[in-house]
Parts: C-alpha cells; sequence; structure tokens
C-alpha cells in the first residue's frame, strides 16, 4: 500500500470515529486486518489504527 493510500486509510478511519460512525470504523478495521493478513511484509496498518485510539502518555 502506498504512502498517500495509508495516509487515507488511516484519516478516513479517524473521521468516522470521530463522526460516531463505528459501523464503518469496524468495517475499516477488519480491512485493515485483512490487508495485514496479506501482505505480512508491509508494516501493520492495524498497529497503526490502534495507536490512533491510544493516548499519548508523557514519559
Amino acid at each position: 500500500m502506498s504512502l498517500q493510500s495509508r495516509a487515507a486509510f488511516l484519516a478516513e478511519y479517524l473521521f468516522v470515529r470521530a463522526a460516531s460512525d463505528f459501523d464503518r470504523a469496524l468495517e475499516i478495521a477488519l480491512a485493515a486486518f485483512e490487508h495485514d493478513l496479506a501482505h505480512p511484509s508491509e508494516p501493520r496498518l492495524m498497529d497503526e489504527l490502534r495507536g490512533l485510539s491510544v493516548k499519548a502518555v508523557a514519559a
């Protein structure tokens, strides 16, 4: 997946989460999971989605 496609995917996920469209957010998460299974040599998209949902903690 190109860097632009990856960024668009993550942006859509953030948008639907902000809009509380949890059905679409689940569809995006499942698509990310399927992408990770189909492309094991690429960085994991699900890890990035999970990272967007976690509050940052100062060290």
